[in-house]
This record gives C-alpha cells, structure tokens and sequence, in this order.
C-alpha cells in the first residue's frame, strides 16, 4: 500500500514540476522570442511534459540518412500470358550518428501478362534496339521478406559485397538455395514481410532509326515489421506510381526520363499492441527541369530547387500517446492493421488526419542528389496476343544528402545542423 502510495505521489510531483515549468517558460520565452535560446527552451519544455505523460519523444531526435547505396537485382519469364520472376535489394544507409543500416528485401512476382501487337525489343545494358509495335499490360501478385541490420560501417560493407547479386547466374542460385549465406553475421534487429500489387502499361514503336517508348507503373504494397529489441511491430502501407519513357531518332539524337512518387504510413505499436506512432513519407524523383514541391521548397527555405536535387522526401510522425492524435487516427488504425492484400488496396489517410498531421506531427523535410546505373540483357517479342520473353536486370542508385529541416515538439522550424553537418 505505501510503496503504490509513494509512486502515485511521485508521478503526481512530476507534473506539478511539469506545469511550474511550462509556466515559467511562458514567462521567460517572449523575451527571448527570435533566438536560438527561446527555441531551445520551448523545445525542452515539450520535452518535459511528453516524459511525464509517457509519450512518444524520440521522434525529433533520431538520425537522418546523409547517404545511401541499393542495388536491386530482378529476372523474369514471360511465356504466353504468365509472367514470373523474383527482386532482390540491398540497401545501405549511413546515418548521422555513424550507424550503418542495412536492408536486404527479397520479393517474388507472379501473374498475368497479356499484349497486342508484332514486334521485338532487345536491350543490353542502357542500349535498346526495338523492331515493330507491340503494347502489353500486366498483373502482378508481390510477396517478400525482409530483414535489416544496424552495424559499424567495416562490419556493414561486408555484409552488402555478401547479399549484392552480381550477375543472374548469382541470383538464380540464390532462389534455388533460399537465398545468401549469413554464417557469422549477428540476428537482424529488424523482420519484415510484405504483399502487394502491381499494374503496369507499356507500348513501344520502331521505325527505321527512330523508336519510342512508355511505361506507366502503380503498385500497392502492404506489410509489417517487428523490432527484436522492443517487440514494437510497424504496419505498413506503401503506394507507388512512375512514369518512364524514352525517345531516339538517331544514333546521336534522343533522349529519356522518369519521374515518380511514392508515400508510406506507418503506423507503430508497442509490445503490448497499444498504437504509439504514425508516420506518412511522402517522396518523388524529379526529372528534367522538374522542380521540388512548393511545401518542400518553403520548408527547406530555398528560393529555388538546387542544381542537383533529384530525390524530395516530406516525413510526418504524429505521436499516437496523445488521445487527440489518436482520435484523429482511429479510422486508419482499423483499416492498417491486417497487413494483406486487401489493407493495400483501401487503406488510406482521410482529409482529417492530414489535417491532424499538418497541426501537430514532427516533419522532416529533404533533399537528395541521385546518380542511377542499369545492367542486364533483356529480350521479348510479341505475335499476336502471343507473348516470350526473358531477362535479367541490375539497377544501382547512389544518394546523398543536400538539405534537410525539422519542424520539432515545439512547432518551430530548424535546419537539422547534425544531418547536415554528418553528410559534408
């Protein structure tokens, strides 16, 4: 009795010293209005009363990603209207606080592909010589695993030249053997599985030097992840959708492109299952003279996009430990929940949470130059409704952080100087 009785008292004195504190703030901040200090003291104050009421308050504090390293391998079969292949990625990320996470995604596609049209295309590394018209629409079921590891840097480039796939030869022997050998490598912190789909259209046409072509691709995905050390488990819905296309009309004349976007939300529980987080990452490459989104650009104070920004992220976490949050969340709680097919067809985040998250969620603003390599040999052709094809392609992409700005627990906006700092 007395020792319950001595901690209701003791969590009861936490916030009275709480709220003495945010009084006194409310005093000393119009003082200080327009400074580093004001916005370091109102920054502590929200801090204070978010232990106190058990929130989630790490949030504004953990590392950004300065630079980042993938290289997905895919092959596929294509054979009348049935389409099969498999993806591997490698992600490497380095953080500002000197941590590298690693992630390593394996995925398998399967469905339906139906085409129209006589022709053929065959590409070898970035070069692509098409014959004819033919246009072609496909239906994919995904499904995959992943797992990721947060290491030194020594210990996380091992670990990348052992997942990376080098050719197809390498990833055909991973899917016959369930994939690479991590024999002496440390558990993931992290396991995730996912299941989505994905739609894409596609047409090209040749004639004589001059060819063109189109691809529009969606996709749905849906999944979960659990982290070893905390049990908390993250549910996921991510939605994609690019547009690629290129144009030659001689040998030293064309041109190509592709721009896209994505978002993500998450929604994170804690051991126990009670909800503690929502996040949304919203992102896009951009293309051409294609310009960063007016939120981004006013966010990251720029009067303009940089040279080579070419990858925008806008991150939202709203802490779910406050009951207005949570009220404001609970439609979408009950429909992410159940990480499957039909989670990433419905799910989506309502004019009301969004609203929700515009007024109180922690953002993260940024952006990246982006430099992209593709290999492989792919070639198909198509009769009629008949459709045979094959290939094997190896895609690398490098980023690295340019810009990068924090709206915090206390609503003021700051350039995160760490991330920032950590990417020169």
């Amino acid at each position: 009795m007395c020792r319950g009785t001595h901690g209701q008292a003791s969590l009861e004195y936490l916030g009275i010293v709480a709220v003495v504190a945010l009084v006194l703030g409310a005093l000393a901040v119009p003082a200080l209005a327009g400074s580093e200090v004001g916005g370091g003291v109102v920054r502590q104050m929200e801090r204070a009363l978010c232990v106190v009421s058990h929130g989630d308050c790490e949030e504004d504090r953990r590392p950004c990603v300065v630079s980042s390293d993938s290289t997905q391998a895919s092959g596929h079969v294509d054979l009348l209207v049935l389409h099969t292949g498999a993806r591997e990625l490698v992600l490497r990320e380095a953080r500002s606080d000197g941590t590298v996470a690693v992630t390593f995604l394996r995925s398998g596609e399967n469905g339906l592909q139906v085409g129209v049209g006589d022709g053929g295309e065959l590409r070898i590394g970035g070069r692509v010589l098409r014959v004819g018209v033919q246009a072609s629409a496909q239906l994919l079921r995904l499904a995959g695993e992943g797992r990721t590891w947060v290491l030194a840097p020594a210990e996380a480039d091992v670990l990348v030249r052992r997942l990376v796939v080098d050719d197809a030869g390498d990833l055909g022997d991973r899917i016959l053997h369930g994939g690479a050998d991590l024999d002496g490598f440390p558990a993931p912190q992290q396991t995730s599985t996912q299941t989505g789909l994905e739609v894409s259209i596609s047409g090209s046409v040749s004639r004589g030097r001059a060819q063109a072509s189109l691809t529009l691709t969606g996709a749905a995905l849906a999944g979960s992840t659990v982290d070893a050390a905390t049990g908390r488990r993250t549910y996921l819905v991510r939605t994609d959708a690019s547009l690629a296309g290129d144009v030659t009309l001689s040998r030293s004349a064309g041109a190509d492109g592709t721009v896209g976007a994505a978002e993500l939300v998450t929604v994170t529980v804690d051991a126990s299952g009670k909800p503690v987080d929502l996040g949304v990452l919203d992102s896009g490459d951009l293309a051409g003279s294609a310009r960063l989104p007016g939120p981004v650009r006013r966010l990251l104070g720029l009067s303009g996009q940089p040279q080579d920004a070419r990858r925008w992220e806008l991150e939202r976490h709203l802490d779910l430990t406050v009951p207005a949050n949570l009220d404001a969340a609970r439609g979408f709680l009950a429909e992410a929940a159940s990480p499957g097919l039909k989670t990433a067809m419905t799910a989506r985040v309502g004019d009301a949470l969004r609203a929700r998250l515009d007024e109180a969620a922690i953002v993260d603003a940024r952006t990246y130059a982006v430099s992209d390599a593709t290999g492989g040999v792919d070639a198909n052709g198509q009769a009629g409704p008949v459709r045979v094809g094959a290939g094997f392609e190896r895609e690398e992409r490098s980023a690295r952080l340019l810009a990068a700005a924090q709206r915090g627990l206390d609503g003021i906006w700051r350039t995160r100087t760490d991330c920032v700092g950590a990417a020169r």
